[in-house]
């Protein structure tokens, strides 16, 4: 972000502002399917930033940042308002530093539900945002550096960078959480022996807190006491989808049986249910008898992150310290399910206890 990027420059102060008031931000999110030939490099935003209410219902926002001077406003505007419309999204924000905004654009900006801020104004609106919080150090250029390097894509294979930085933000259902273990399941080792093991591992483990915060939603509104059922809907993307790879199970074993592969009662076919489905229900059940904290865990899990990478981050006594708390407790409590599902060896603790390598 060095070298004179001022778009660069925007974006770090943007997502800084923005997390330190109690969102978790991305920059640079690409809304692409690398995986499908067609639908590679649709589009990508600036910055995103998401927060969740005590209904674990997400609020989500856009910024998009420009320091040239020869751009259409008008375009910015309609090009922002059309990626929330994509992404489910609700404020956006179109930061100008070199171009005028007209009377006429301002206008178009508040029918379209878009803030759109030019020169002076934009280190004003970054003040305001961030003001009355600490200054959690999110975003320095230099750890920012460190960061982008460690879970920046290697290799021409959709791997599991790849696929967070792309596919996960492409489509809802390439966002379920099967998705987001199976990746990291094949991604290569992680030791813990350096600190881009840690940094690497948080930033799949907020992506998964997201998922796993939809899939709390899912719950709540389904109904807790169908929890289970709700569940293994949601993992195969909907009741009609769970029942049709139930059906074609079953004609699969059926199969089989006739032609004597396996006899009746074998249980060597792998189950259809995946076999963490009974840890990820208590995670769930944590997090709905918690929710004020629950929907702190991306944001818990962020700030362990970016501590990793030399950031003040969350100190102090707050009036908010016990839900604090709770919250890395959670974020823990959804480390050790995602690491022991993945299969792998270890993970690092929001909380470290003494005796873990590298946490």
């Amino acid at each position: 972000m060095a070298n004179g990027d001022l778009d660069g420059d925007l974006k770090l102060g943007a997502a800084a502002a923005l997390a330190s008031s109690g969102y978790y931000c991305k920059i640079n999110v690409s809304l692409s399917a690398l995986a499908g030939e067609a639908l590679a490099d649709v589009t990508d935003v600036d910055v995103l930033a998401v927060r969740h209410d005590i209904t674990f219902a997400p609020r989500m926002v856009a910024v998009s940042c420009k320091s040239g001077g020869s751009l259409s406003v008008s375009k910015e505007l309609f090009y922002l308002r059309g990626v929330l419309d994509y992404l489910d999204g609700d404020e956006g924000v179109v930061l100008l530093s070199k171009k005028a905004v007209a009377p006429q654009l301002r206008d178009l900006g508040r029918r379209l539900d878009l803030l759109c801020l030019q020169g002076a104004e934009i280190d004003a609106w970054m003040t305001a945002t961030a003001r009355g919080t600490a200054d959690l150090g999110y975003f320095g250029s230099d750890g920012y550096a460190v960061y982008n390097d460690a879970v920046a894509p290697h290799g021409g294979s959709v791997g599991l960078q790849t696929y967070l930085k792309t596919d996960y933000w492409f489509h809802r259902d390439f966002r379920n959480i099967q998705n987001v273990i199976a990746h990291l399941k094949k991604a290569p080792k992680m030791t813990g022996n350096r600190v881009e093991d840690s940094v690497r591992f948080f930033d799949v483990a907020a992506h998964f807190a997201l998922s796993l915060i939809d899939l709390c939603r899912h719950v709540q509104l389904a109904g807790v006491d169908r929890a289970n059922t709700t569940i293994s809907s949601y993992l195969f993307g909907g009741d009609a989808n769970l029942k049709a790879r139930r059906d074609l199970y079953h004609k699969l074993r059926e199969l089989l049986a006739r032609t004597g592969v396996v006899q009746p009662g074998d249980s060597s076919l792998p189950p259809l249910v995946p076999a963490y489905s009974h840890a990820l229900h208590e995670v769930v059940v944590r997090f709905l008898d918690r929710p004020q904290a629950a929907v702190l865990v991306p944001q818990a899990i962020q700030n362990a992150m970016w501590k990793c990478l030399g950031a003040t981050g969350w100190k102090g006594r707050t009036q908010e310290e016990e839900l604090v708390l709770a919250s890395q407790k959670l974020a823990d409590d959804l480390i050790d399910f995602l690491r022991a599902a993945a299969e792998r060896p270890w993970a690092p603790l929001v909380l470290p206890r003494s005796g873990d390598k590298g946490s």
